[in-house]
């Protein structure tokens, strides 16, 4: 409906007001981006306001509000890793995620590339670690991963390929 943003050195601020038409009800976006010496930081917070959009759905339920925080930066020997934490409340203030998400990368050979995902849950109380191997090549990409869980049981819980 109405939105904004502005950017100066390094750092980007951005604001949509969002308006359900049936009901008058006004929802929030918020966002803002920006290199720091060492990283990129990224924030997001979204108060939907009972708007009732494809954007607020999720999981069978409206959301009320959701937050990210993530961090973008590389390690020695030009390693990529990320940093995140994820929150979102329904709107009868029910939290239906909190993780919290670290991930590293590494160019193996030309176009081969090694991924390992660690997620925290905090809500179920529980670790996900998911490796995976990519493949590019034109227009093409192929990539594989397992994900091995500890709760309710320690597993080996999804082998995807594509």
């Amino acid at each position: 409906m109405l939105g904004f943003q502005y950017a100066v050195k390094g750092s980007s601020l951005q604001y949509n007001l969002q308006q359900n038409i049936d009901t008058g009800q006004l929802g929030h976006h918020v966002e803002w981006q920006g290199d720091a010496y060492i990283g990129t930081v990224y924030a997001s917070y979204d108060a939907y306001n009972k708007i009732h959009s494809p954007r607020s759905y999720y999981s069978d339920e409206y959301l009320k509000n959701k937050l990210e925080f993530r961090f973008n930066s590389s390690l020695p020997w030009r390693i990529p890793f990320s940093i995140s934490y994820k929150t979102a409340k329904t709107e009868t203030n029910t939290k239906v995620y909190e993780d919290i998400s670290a991930r590293i990368s590494k160019n193996l050979t030309h176009r081969w590339y090694l991924s390992v995902e660690n997620s925290y849950s905090a809500l179920s109380k529980s670790y996900q670690i998911k490796p995976s191997i990519y493949k590019y090549w034109n227009n093409f990409t192929w990539q594989t991963d397992i994900t091995y869980t500890n709760k309710p049981e320690s597993k080996f819980t999804d082998l995807n390929s594509q």
